[in-house]
């Protein structure tokens, strides 16, 4: 997946970074936004939130989420939340019964880790 970034600082070596949304961004592509620590695994959010932008094409959408805290996005004209819990767990997003383009913004809050997006 093709993720374009704009990074406003580098990172340090605790592997944090600020990162501002590309003016411009392909699809099935992701981008990021605010401050982030980075690791191999995950990301978290370095201050009170920060936020992830997944330009797709699917019937379903999914993230892999971790820690304590709410992620919210919106989807279908509505602002959904998610209360991350615990240990690595998939969250559904998006569900529709034929494939669509479209876009995400998901604000994911302090204290919740971010793996993966899924989608097909």
């Amino acid at each position: 997946m093709n993720s374009p970034v704009s990074r406003s600082s580098r990172a340090g070596p605790t592997g944090h970074e600020s990162f501002a949304f590309p003016a411009g961004q392909g699809r099935d592509s992701f981008a990021l936004d605010g401050g982030w620590r980075l690791t191999p695994q995950s990301i978290t959010p370095t201050g009170g939130s920060a936020q992830v932008r997944l330009n797709y094409h699917a019937k379903q959408v999914r993230m892999v989420l971790s820690g304590t805290g709410t992620v919210t996005y919106r989807a279908g004209g509505r602002t959904r939340t998610i209360h991350a819990a615990g240990t690595p767990d998939s969250h559904q997003l998006l569900s529709t019964p034929d494939d669509r383009s479209g876009t995400l913004t998901v604000t994911v809050g302090k204290g919740v880790q971010a793996y993966s997006f899924t989608f097909g």
